[in-house]
């Protein structure tokens, strides 16, 4: 796969520069579809679609679908440039992955001696924080290898999408040393979008992005494991985390495509608006991405990880999940 950006706008380059820095190729290499990003360009027009996002973030775009290419024009304020992305790019790179048998899936995931545990649920369910947890526990040694989404392939094989940590404020509770490695612009940032976040009840979700080596220091970087197992995270009432194998594997197939399929609605949304025969593509691309998952969870051990909502001993809390979690490495 490829992503090309072409932009006047520097700010625009620099975010993209920095959320693909493991990513980038010099020259020409081989590749079988392509993303093509045009932002902020002047040449752009007044044809081009009005969306605005919670006040903020504001652009206009056009999306083509070509054979193995999609091309997404859009220009915004400053607040659209991680918008775009996360509404457009990511999802037009889910929609051609699929097209060449790799299911690219919202969650988040560590790995250890070759093999990975990725963790998937709805959005607030914890992926961001449990793979923090688990980086936290440098005694065990994990890496790390997906923050918002991995690429899967049948075999099956867990492929790193390896862009910047999306860290929020609570995830400070868990691993404070992150807060360390912050500037005082980010932990500005950080306690801004964490109130915020308070405020709105969960509607304004802002990240503070740092590269994994900052985020990190002292865990390496795993670019390709072999899928230990595919946890789908819950919370409850309890006192204590809890492990349980999920038997159910039609229920999981189920609950993972409309969580993948959750997280690319706005994308769906934007698409319809200016291709109302989308709904074509979208019953394809559903039917590929139902098919790559059924054959993964095939091959790859399915649990559940119960986590409480609220805990006062994170120290101990952290352990007993890192365990948890190594017992499936075993």
């Amino acid at each position: 796969m490829r992503l090309e950006v072409w932009s006047a706008d520097e700010r625009a380059l620099g975010f993209y520069r920095a959320e693909y820095s493991h990513h980038l190729q010099q020259g020409e290499q081989p590749y079988q579809v392509v993303v093509r990003l045009r932002i902020n360009l002047p040449e752009q027009t007044a044809r081009l679609i009005f969306h605005t996002h919670k006040l903020l973030a504001r652009w206009r775009y056009s999306i083509e679908f070509g054979t193995d290419e999609i091309n997404i024009e859009a220009r915004g304020n400053y607040f659209s440039i991680p918008m775009i992305h996360h509404m457009l790019v990511h999802p037009a790179l889910r929609f051609l992955a699929s097209t060449r048998g790799v299911l690219m899936l919202h969650a988040g995931g560590v790995s250890r001696d070759g093999k990975s545990v990725l963790f998937s649920g709805k959005g607030g369910t914890g992926k961001t924080t449990t793979t923090a947890i688990l980086l936290s526990d440098r005694q065990t040694g994990w890496q790390v290898h997906a923050d918002d989404y991995v690429f899967l392939t049948p075999q099956p094989k867990s492929l790193a999408y390896m862009t910047r940590q999306h860290i929020y404020l609570p995830l400070l509770k868990w691993a404070p040393q992150v807060g360390a490695v912050m500037n005082t612009w980010e932990r500005s940032g950080l306690f801004v979008f964490g109130h915020l976040r308070r405020w709105s009840h969960e509607g304004l979700k802002w990240p503070v992005r740092i590269e994994p080596e900052r985020a990190w220091p002292k865990n390496d970087l795993c670019f390709e494991a072999s899928p230990a197992g595919l946890v789908l995270l819950r919370r409850d009432q309890r006192e204590k985390a809890e492990l349980r194998p999920l038997a159910d594997r039609a229920a999981a197939l189920d609950e993972l495509l409309e969580m993948n399929f959750e997280e690319g609605r706005h994308f769906i949304d934007l698409a319809s608006a200016v291709h109302p025969d989308f709904d074509q593509r979208l019953a394809a691309w559903r039917h590929r991405e139902r098919e790559l998952l059924a054959a993964v969870i095939e091959k790859v051990p399915l649990y559940e990880l119960v986590l409480p909502y609220t805990t006062q001993d994170f120290r101990s809390a952290q352990m007993r999940i890192s365990a948890l979690l190594l017992s499936i490495m075993e």
